[in-house]
């Protein structure tokens, strides 16, 4: 697989990733409809450059040898429009087959949840749902503890040609204000073992934060059977998850090298400082803002064999601070995505019990 990441820098990397699926799935009728068990088991093996992780934009880590993971897709029990378990999120409506960051929300995997989908009539149908905040991208806060669980939902529209779908998710940004066990890895100016000031009685303060979206799929049978278009657009302020893969941000501009992450500082969270030491001034934080256009076509060549393309755009906007290193430039983060793969998929296998 080649990825290409295009952003102020280009670096492509070339590795060999193989990969085995083993689905299952299981109905049997209820008093209140089909129920539903769905297991996903994806296995994977990373070789060469695919295993790099780069640190500051100039630090490069190779992963010794071979990587092998068994991640579970999905793995959950859906019966009477309720749905619990591991499952495709409820904002992430536009799949992500590229296995790999890309300029769109989330990655293949599920995510925990407990939904409820009610069908309105004439295609229309509602959902809402809980779901686990680990469990996206870029859900890091400055100081733990991050948002448990994120509030979810879409409306779709169903026709023949496919569908139109408005999403939308609302999470909290918790700052643990008065204790001096700072995050390692905040931002700067945040230093490890400040005391921060200005926090609720409970030692607590919080930034709301969330994303609305429009996805769309299409079906293209004049192109072959099973062809189809997706195109999403997003915006986002204090949830940049919505918008990217995590990893995404990894290559930054090097302009101003030498300087402070080569020019840029690198913002790949929901909040970011914007004054304040923490010491005499209390920090003050401001959500980080963003929005994403997003694009994947899939073509089938027979039954079997299919090609996933995509396309995409990020943009990052943090908020201006007050005050940083004079080395440094907070910038938006402009990251286009393309690529492409291929793939074999296997016929399914439906047992009714």
């Amino acid at each position: 697989m080649l990825e290409s990441p295009q952003g102020g820098n280009t670096m492509d990397t070339v590795g060999t990733e193989g990969r085995s699926r083993i689905d299952f799935e299981a109905v049997t009728p209820t008093d209140f409809g089909d129920a539903r068990i769905v297991g996903k088991l994806r296995l994977s093996s990373l070789t060469g450059t695919r295993t790099a992780t780069i640190a500051n934009n100039a630090e490069y880590t190779f992963a010794p040898g071979v990587q092998l993971k068994a991640i579970p897709e999905a793995a959950y029990l859906s019966v009477g429009g309720f749905t619990m378990g591991i499952a495709p999120s409820n904002y992430a409506l536009m799949p992500t087959n590229m296995y790999t960051g890309t300029p769109w929300t989330q990655y293949t995997n599920g995510v925990f949840q407990l939904a409820y989908k009610h069908d309105l009539g004439s295609g229309w149908s509602a959902t809402g749902a809980i779901e686990r905040g680990a469990a996206w991208a870029y859900n890091m806060s400055v100081n733990r503890p991050m948002s448990a669980f994120y509030l979810v939902g879409n409306i779709k529209w169903e026709q023949h040609w496919g569908w139109l779908a408005l999403q939308g998710v609302l999470n909290t940004n918790p700052l643990e204000t008065a204790d001096s066990d700072v995050w390692a890895q905040a931002p700067v100016p945040l230093d490890q073992g400040t005391v921060l000031y200005g926090a609720h009685a409970s030692g607590y303060s919080y930034k709301v934060g969330g994303a609305i979206g429009v996805t769309a799929n299409v079906k293209l049978p004049q192109l072959g059977k099973g062809d189809q278009l997706w195109l999403t657009a997003n915006y986002a302020n204090g949830n940049i998850g919505a918008l990217l893969a995590a990893g995404g941000l990894s290559n930054i501009s090097t302009q101003n090298n030498g300087s402070l992450l080569g020019g840029i500082l690198r913002v790949d969270q929901n909040m970011m400082v914007v004054s304040g030491n923490g010491q005499d001034v209390p920090y003050a934080f401001k959500t980080v803002q963003g929005f994403n256009l997003a694009a994947m076509l899939t073509h089938y060549w027979s039954d079997k064999w299919r090609s996933n393309f995509n396309v995409g755009f990020v943009q990052i906007d943090p908020p201006k601070p007050a005050a940083v290193d004079p080395n440094a430039t907070y910038s938006y983060i402009p990251q286009w995505g393309r690529g492409q793969l291929y793939s074999t998929a296997a016929q399914p296998h439906l047992f009714r019990l």
